[in-house]
């Protein structure tokens, strides 16, 4: 028998309200647990959402003729060419120009301008160069409203320039790129959702024997929708919710356990079974001092002691340097097989003391709801 669940039985008949209203709390505190878990699940974006808004990028280019041929006239400009002649129009001016359309917004924007040299793989950069070029910052930008930075490049340089740094590594891995790269920064609120963005947009000088040609992007103009900001965000989630799920069904469960036993008296132990648990405990407690055997039926003939308790019989044998002998063939009945013979038989004597040495104890009665065993039962053969 459990001694740890006759305790918890004992306890919960004696403590019934207390340990009732202990599940209700329990139960309660579960509940309120998965609720908050469910509650505080993060927005999947099934809702609404801010209106879109978009950002528009353009660079703008040209170049001056420099030397009177017979097609050019010197100083005549030719803009936004898809090639132009690298002695003839060696210099190449432009501007970046950016802008957002929105329904309202107000914003700070800042554009950075840089020459990039790089060489380059599908998959690596061996090496790069950067030089800024300009840089402009406007305040309370509105939408439509167009923030410029311009730039002008010796492209013939910017060629010399990538010949001696191969020239110096004594290797040309990759392709060599000379790139305008615009950094865009913008912070601010738009259609009433705070916004912050960082973007680059790149113009690609590509170099013939000859000429070169600008792979340039156009207009770059894509949609943007910006999610609504959530300050705080709970670390509840799905794992408390199931964790409270638990925590209130275990709870309904022992506290509907714990009322039906109570109902049907069933809840704290009976005499019967604090009885039986006294005497399985006092027997453990000795079990050191016991053996278990067959009494020889002359020990019957002896003269016979009978003692109150097993404890009063454990001492004999510590005095007497012997040890106990539990009859094999008379269950409950203990022996000291001396001359007189020592007995104890549980079945007649008194109901052991408490369960533990501090007094402790789960019953007030120390009776046997066994019938006790006539003494014709209860007496060895052969004995007065």
């Amino acid at each position: 028998m459990n001694a740890a669940f006759i305790r918890l039985r004992a306890v919960a008949g004696d403590w019934f309200v207390f340990v009732v209203i202990a599940l209700l709390a329990l139960s309660l505190l579960g509940g309120w647990i998965a609720y908050s878990g469910v509650a505080s699940e993060p927005d999947t974006g099934d809702g609404p959402t801010s209106a879109q808004w978009s950002p528009v990028a353009t660079f703008d280019h040209s170049a001056e003729v420099d030397r009177d041929t017979e097609v050019f006239e010197a100083g005549e400009v030719l803009s936004d060419r898809s090639a132009y002649f690298t002695t003839v129009t060696p210099e190449l001016d432009g501007e970046f120009a950016y802008r957002y359309e929105a329904e309202r917004g107000d914003a700070e924007v800042g554009i950075s301008l840089e020459r990039q040299l790089r060489s380059v793989s599908d998959d690596d950069e061996y090496w790069s160069t950067n030089d800024p070029i300009d840089e402009t910052a406007a305040e309370s930008v509105g939408p439509g409203e167009v923030i410029t930075t311009p730039f002008s490049v010796d492209v013939p340089a910017m060629m010399n320039d990538t010949e001696q740094i191969e020239s110096s590594l004594e290797a040309s891995p990759g392709t060599v790129e000379m790139v305008i790269v615009a950094h865009v920064t913008m912070e601010g609120t738009i259609d009433g959702d705070p916004v912050t963005v960082t973007e680059s947009y790149e113009l690609l000088i590509e170099q013939d024997d000859e000429t070169y040609s600008l792979d340039t992007p156009g207009i770059d103009h894509h949609d943007t929708e910006q999610a609504p900001v959530t300050e705080t965000q709970s670390a509840r989630g799905p794992g408390s919710t199931l964790m409270g799920l638990v925590l209130a069904l275990v709870s309904i469960t022992a506290l509907g356990v714990v009322t039906v036993q109570k109902v049907n008296g069933t809840l704290s132990p009976s005499e019967r079974e604090l009885a039986r648990f006294r005497r399985e405990h006092e027997r453990a407690s000795f079990d050191e001092w016991i053996s278990t055997g067959t009494v020889p039926e002359k020990v019957y003939d002896r003269a016979r002691i009978d003692l109150n308790s097993l404890e009063d019989l454990v001492d004999v044998a510590v005095d007497s340097d012997q040890r106990v002998i539990e009859n094999a063939d008379d269950e409950g009945t203990y022996y000291v097989l001396d001359d007189p013979v020592y007995v104890y038989d549980r079945m007649d004597g008194a109901e052991p003391v408490g369960l533990d040495d501090d007094g402790s104890d789960l019953s007030d009665t120390d009776a046997d709801d066994s019938e006790p065993r006539s003494d014709d039962e209860s007496t060895p053969p052969g004995t007065n």
